[in-house]
């Protein structure tokens, strides 16, 4: 049977990008129906100025990662797409369009709780993303290698990987909400001599995890 075809994007993109892979994620149903934050089909004028607003992020993965692998996810709050690892089993980070620096592209903490746990969690769209510092997209080139692209930690069926700068990772695997006092360790140990923001930074995510398992 012949695959479907992707739907094609606004020709301006069309041209514009050069990976095809590219284009059929951007083009995927699902990351236009049933998001709050959207409105319209992606040829709609409002489609065309998300397509704008997502440019830089879709430009470096046509640059750097044209055959993958990837997958992306939309930001339920504000339709940004998401810049994920393929394996929907490996959360804790995302890759967005900043909104507020032109230029830039955003790091951030991006994750299904209710994945990592077997208590019954329920909040908002069930997604948590929080930004954690930004950079030109050329200097996210290698952590995208190392973490998206690398090789999988051996036995980890489920596991977050958090960032906290283009060199500092914490990963917990498995229910680890489930062990809140041993993840709050593995994070505060894996940042100890880390700057205070980004220890800051590291109290949040234990701060966001305990708040998830009171509600």
């Amino acid at each position: 049977m012949e695959k479907n075809k992707r739907g094609r994007l606004p020709d301006f993109y069309e041209i514009r990008y050069h990976s095809e892979l590219l284009k059929e994620k951007i083009a995927d149903d699902g990351m236009w129906s049933m998001i709050p934050a959207v409105r319209g089909s992606m040829h709609s004028s409002e489609g065309i100025r998300r397509l704008k607003e997502n440019d830089l992020l879709f430009l470096f993965i046509d640059q750097f990662f044209p055959d993958g692998p990837f997958d992306f996810e939309p930001n339920m709050e504000d339709g940004r797409f998401v810049f994920l690892p393929e394996n929907v089993s490996h959360q804790g980070i995302g890759i967005c369009a900043s909104k507020n620096l032109p230029g830039l592209l955003e790091v951030s903490h991006f994750w299904y709780p209710s994945e990592f746990t077997e208590k019954r969690i329920s909040f908002g769209p069930g997604q948590v993303y929080v930004p954690v510092f930004s950079a030109r997209p050329e200097q996210l080139v290698e952590l995208v290698r190392r973490v998206y692209m690398g090789s999988e930690p051996p036995g980890l069926m489920c596991y977050c990987t958090f960032p906290f700068n283009l060199d500092v990772m914490v990963t917990l695997e498995d229910n680890f909400l489930d062990r809140m006092n041993w993840s709050a360790r593995q994070i505060r140990a894996a940042l100890k001599n880390e700057t205070p923001q980004i220890r800051r930074n590291g109290e949040g995510l234990i701060q966001v995890m305990q708040d998830l398992m009171k509600g």
